[in-house]
């Protein structure tokens, strides 16, 4: 196995998620009973390694459904200025429930997929994984996302007001550079998320390669399936 932690009293190779030694169930690490979220966002900027060490190393994966839920609506967003770009402007005729359920199921159904392929393809790999593992690296990895929706949404509504959702002007007529700006803004929030993902999936299974390869394939397919997909109308 190659992602596994030897036991210190019989030696035996254990998965790094492991709390007691499958062969004599001594202690391997210290328990972890529940996800710190406030910590856990410091270490992801401080030490991304040590962060999701203890995101795999928690029983209780709490706030994943919090972070799924917020970071839904961030795609949302962004999703509806990429189609205006395309000049797609069907999504303003439905309700913003409408939409958002629409892009929140794209999310889930691809994140569920996704994981259980890659949990598919680690067994391959000779990697022991588990499921909940898996979908709570990838939820934290889009904590870049609420700092978008947060931070720099709140700053393209201000700048721009009820023009930032229009296509006559678009606001990238209104102000080019400030546009221009904050798009190279949302840019690296999408490279962030990539970065925390390869540093969890390593952690994961120590293999950087696969991690790195695995992490770009995850958004490549995110990007092309929520962003490229037109909203239907209900």
């Amino acid at each position: 196995m190659r992602n596994s932690v030897k036991c210190n009293s019989c030696g035996h190779e254990n998965a790094m998620f492991r709390l007691n030694c499958t062969e004599c169930n001594n202690y391997l690490r210290a328990r972890v009973w529940n996800i710190n979220l406030w910590h856990n966002i410091r270490l992801l900027i401080e030490s991304p390694t040590k962060a999701f060490q203890d995101i795999i190393w928690s029983e209780h994966k709490n706030f994943v459904v919090f972070i799924v839920l917020i970071s839904a609506i961030k795609f949302m967003v962004d999703s509806s200025f990429i189609k205006m770009a395309y000049g797609n402007t069907d999504f303003l005729l439905n309700k913003f429930s409408t939409n958002y359920i629409l892009v929140f199921a794209e999310f889930v159904i691809f994140l569920f997929v996704f994981t259980f392929v890659y949990c598919y393809l680690n067994k391959l790999f000779h990697l022991e994984t588990r499921i909940r593992d898996i979908l709570a690296i990838i939820s934290y990895s889009f904590i870049p996302s609420i700092f978008g929706l947060v931070f720099l949404f709140l700053v393209e509504i201000i700048l721009f007001g009820s023009y930032l959702f229009s296509v006559n002007p678009p606001p990238i007529v209104i102000k080019p550079t400030l546009a221009y700006t904050l798009l190279g803004l949302e840019v690296l929030l999408i490279f962030w998320s990539v970065f925390l993902l390869s540093f969890g999936f390593y952690v994961l299974t120590k293999l950087k390669l696969y991690s790195i390869i695995s992490s770009f394939i995850f958004f490549i397919l995110f990007l092309l399936i929520l962003y490229k997909t037109p909203f239907s109308i209900l």
